[in-house]
């Protein structure tokens, strides 16, 4: 029925308040929880095509791939605890649109 749990976290307290509720929906369904973090590459101002200078792109690429490293750390952090408690779980940061993203990471 069921092939895994999904999670959203954006960091916030609130959203890691979903965790104890699916790790018992996992355990009781015997599937994973899939721990999903978004970088949003859309909503920043990367640079106006026409304008683009090398240094411009490479700062904003710089820039995602730091937050992307910093969501990779912060979903690991949240498989620890998890982990702790004996739940299978998987991490997984996504980029584009958020809503796009996670309606995509849902299907499977």
């Amino acid at each position: 029925m069921y092939e895994r749990i999904v999670i959203p976290l954006d960091g916030s307290d609130l959203a890691e308040r979903s965790i104890p509720h699916a790790e018992a929906m996992g355990r009781a369904l015997k599937v994973p929880i899939h721990l999903v973090r978004v970088v949003d590459n859309t909503s920043w101002s990367l640079v106006d095509a026409a304008a683009a200078t090398p240094n411009a792109l490479a700062l904003a690429l710089d820039v995602i791939e730091a937050a992307k490293r910093e969501a990779n750390d912060y979903l690991e952090s949240v498989r620890e605890r998890v982990d702790a408690g004996g739940q299978r779980v998987v991490t997984e940061v996504l980029d584009g649109p958020v809503v796009t993203a996670l309606v995509e990471a849902a299907r499977g």
